[in-house]
């Protein structure tokens, strides 16, 4: 049976079940879980929160996160058991932590 054989509904499921193992032997989380925080951060966290801080990688239970500035990632020690709670309610999945990476200014020549 050819790709073009098999329904377009079975191909997505295919293709979404190896992304899944792929992740899964990376030790990463699933695409459903990734693409539940990734996607609804805003709501999750908040709109001042967002404007500040963007989710970079989910892996192992650990969240990396990237901040504008560095008291954002002070202000991010403060808000992470309350973050924690939230994403792991809404993902179903336990979050075991986030780390943080403050965001390097663009270089000038």
């Amino acid at each position: 049976m050819t790709s073009d054989e098999i329904p377009e509904n079975d191909r997505e499921t295919r293709l979404s079940d190896e992304l899944d193992a792929l992740l899964k032997r990376l030790g990463s989380e699933s695409t459903t879980v990734v693409a539940g925080i990734f996607s609804n951060w805003d709501q999750l966290v908040g709109d001042a929160v967002a404007q500040h801080v963007s989710p970079i990688k989910l892996e192992a239970g650990r969240l990396l996160v990237e901040v504008d500035e560095p008291a954002w990632a002070t202000q991010m020690r403060f808000l992470e058991s309350e973050i924690i709670s939230k994403l792991s309610a809404s993902s179903g999945n336990t979050i075991n932590g986030i780390d943080v990476r403050v965001k390097r200014p663009p270089r000038t020549s």
